[in-house]
């Protein structure tokens, strides 16, 4: 959160609710129509698309969390510097 917060001031983070899962809103950035493709090619991630959940979740993506911090900490710095 503190790493996408400093540098993408503008993607909205979801509070964790007792769950390694975290939502991001990252509509503000990248264009519903290109999130699939920025996540999978640009940034080589594999996550969940919040479209698959709802029309209220187009422009999300969820993370699963459950690995060692600096796995997070690098996919973190791969999108930022994708997109910045």
């Amino acid at each position: 959160k503190e790493i996408l917060s400093r540098y993408l001031p503008h993607v909205v983070i979801s509070p964790l609710e007792g769950t390694y899962l975290a939502w991001y809103d990252f509509s503000y950035y990248i264009n519903e129509k290109y999130i699939k493709s920025f996540f999978q090619a640009e940034c080589n991630l594999a996550v969940d698309y919040g479209s698959w959940f709802g029309e209220a979740g187009k422009g999300h993506i969820r993370i699963n969390l459950a690995t060692e911090r600096k796995i997070v900490e690098e996919a973190m710095k791969n999108i930022i510097k994708q997109l910045l």
